[in-house]
């Protein structure tokens, strides 16, 4: 009878450390997932913020192709030299030119 009751409480023992490693297993996997879903936020965050960045660049880039393909399309000939019209063109059109641009960046620093 003792050996019986004896055996009975080192299986509650042994249940009940089960359950308290169990338990703590639970805890540290929560901690873990948390840890992970807060460096998987910041690393959208960071990939979100660069991806804005590279399209504000893109988008600079390609509007100095546009102004530079015209600027080709109005002053300059297809023989590789600058036209009568580049040779001719006069202060008030330079400055028309330069507040485009400077007009165009400010809006897409904004």
């Amino acid at each position: 009878m003792l050996q019986s009751f004896l055996s009975l409480i080192c299986i509650f023992v042994f249940n009940l450390q089960k359950l308290q490693l169990k338990l703590e297993c639970e805890q540290e996997i929560e901690r873990v997932r948390k840890k992970y879903d807060g460096l998987i936020k910041d690393d959208e965050a960071g990939f979100h913020q660069d991806k804005k960045i590279l399209e504000t660049i893109y988008n600079k880039v390609l509007v100095n192709q546009i102004l530079a393909e015209e600027f080709r399309a109005k002053f300059i000939d297809t023989k590789g030299g600058p036209s009568a019209s580049f040779q001719g063109m006069k202060f008030r059109k330079t400055q028309r030119v330069c507040s485009i641009v400077n007009l165009h960046c400010k809006v897409n620093l904004s």
